[in-house]
């Protein structure tokens, strides 16, 4: 490669890294740390540590009727409720407040006691610094920079590499030149080793980030499934069909589907449904993207949305999120995720020092050239 293209190369390289080495830090360390967000909810959450593994005696009936006596829910209006799955033992339902993200009822899914408010929110912090920068204005796109500036990192990075192969398995461990060598090899060797991670964590979370701002074309298609149809409103009040018979019918709809809440929409009136939405283990598809919808007064099915069975785009987004987080493999999986998870904010020190050490020799006349023909350190 030319010599002076090798030079842009690295300038894009190097103003990529240092400008958002801050803003990488922050989003991936937080990031590694909230692949364990069941865990540090259950670990910091001494009051909700019901047993998981207990028989539930409660079912979602039952629950419903205890939790909407202490938060009724409107007539036509909508509620959550999340259902019992590994470390939650409990049901658990928001309350109609504007801290609605925050502000929850749980009830015991063994003894149908109200449990008392949680005490930690650690990993809610942990996963909005990471997705949001804890900023309600923007702070998405912000993020979506910070994935753009690693996108660019890493493909620069691979170009002006010659010998990432070699640096996979060698390492120089030179420590009489005030550690230049020693941070640069170590800049190479992390980057090499996580390179395909990085891209894919890079490349899943600028989508992630950025969703929201693309056009409505490009949404619709990556959504693009079979159409809801249009059912007027009914305002007319009904007696709802009970849940537990619904949620045992769901995974025939949903070959494997294991529940993990169910939404109550227009809830109480003649048109209200009831949609159950879980996880497919040993799939790609978690976090309720699997969803059954029936209608609340007859039960009868309304809609199917498996994402194993739709197109391209639908079966990509489904893939998104569990790729990026990390959550849909166990704990091994997860403690691979926190190593490689923790390699950019390393990158981005490592690639900051480099850079302010480069800068300050240049400075100091020990450089050759402006900065812009010198090259990267080898």
């Amino acid at each position: 490669m030319h010599r002076d293209r090798v030079a842009a190369l690295y300038d894009v390289h190097s103003w990529a890294g240092v400008m958002f080495s801050v803003l990488v830090m922050i989003v991936c360390a937080s990031g590694a740390i909230a692949v364990f967000g069941e865990e540090i909810d259950h670990w910091s959450n001494p009051a909700l540590r019901v047993a998981s593994d207990a028989p539930a005696r409660i079912d979602a009936d039952q629950a419903l009727q205890r939790l909407s006596a202490a938060a009724p829910i409107d007539a036509g209006g909508s509620a959550s409720m999340s259902l019992p799955h590994r470390l939650q033992g409990y049901y658990s339902m928001p309350f109609p407040t504007r801290h609605e993200r925050l502000d929850r009822l749980y009830l015991d899914a063994t003894s149908g006691e109200l449990l008392p408010p949680r005490q930690s929110y650690l990993f809610w912090y942990l996963r909005h610094l990471h997705v949001r920068l804890l900023s309600d204005w923007n702070g998405r796109l912000f993020v979506g920079l910070v994935g753009i500036a690693m996108l660019l990192s890493v493909v620069t990075g691979l170009l002006i590499h010659k010998h990432l192969f070699r640096d996979l398995l060698r390492m120089r461990w030179k420590f009489g030149d005030g550690g230049r060598t020693l941070m640069s090899e170590l800049h190479k060797w992390v980057g090499a080793w996580g390179l395909l991670f990085h891209l894919m964590i890079a490349l899943t979370g600028t989508w992630l980030a950025l969703e929201g701002y693309v056009s409505a074309a490009i949404r619709a298609a990556i959504d693009a499934g079979p159409e809801t149809p249009h059912v007027a409103v009914d305002d007319r009040p009904a007696t709802m069909t009970s849940l537990a018979p619904l949620l045992l019918r769901a995974p025939s709809a949903i070959p494997g589907l294991q529940p993990t809440y169910v939404d109550l929409d227009r809830w109480g009136m003649a048109d209200a449904t009831v949609t159950i939405a879980g996880d497919l283990p040993g799939t790609l598809v978690q976090h309720g993207m699997a969803r059954v919808r029936y209608n609340a007064v007859s039960g009868a099915l309304l809609e199917v949305r498996d994402a194993r069975t739709r197109g391209f785009w639908a079966q990509l987004r489904a893939a998104l999120e569990p790729l990026h987080y990390g959550y849909y493999g166990g704990l091994g999986l997860k403690l691979v995720y926190l190593l490689l998870g923790m390699m950019p904010a390393l990158l981005s020190l490592t690639g900051a020092l480099i850079w302010f050490d480069r800068r300050a020799r240049l400075r100091g006349g020990r450089g050759s050239g402006d900065g812009r023909t010198a090259g990267p350190p080898s």
